[in-house]
């Protein structure tokens, strides 16, 4: 398994500020949708639909 380097790439996708970029991932992460493992880099994480938020 081997994390991406998730702010760099929400950097260069949508043209934000790095600050910008790690508040995002930081809501991802505290929502739910991303986990962070120190030294292996950022996974998406799979959820059913059900408990996605609608």
């Amino acid at each position: 398994m081997r994390g991406r380097p998730v702010t760099w790439a929400v950097i260069q996708r949508y043209g934000v500020a790095r600050d910008t970029a790690r508040r995002a991932v930081k809501l991802l992460r505290e929502q739910g949708y991303v986990e962070t493992i120190p030294h292996r880099g950022t996974f998406v994480l799979v959820r059913d639909e059900v408990d996605a938020p609608k």
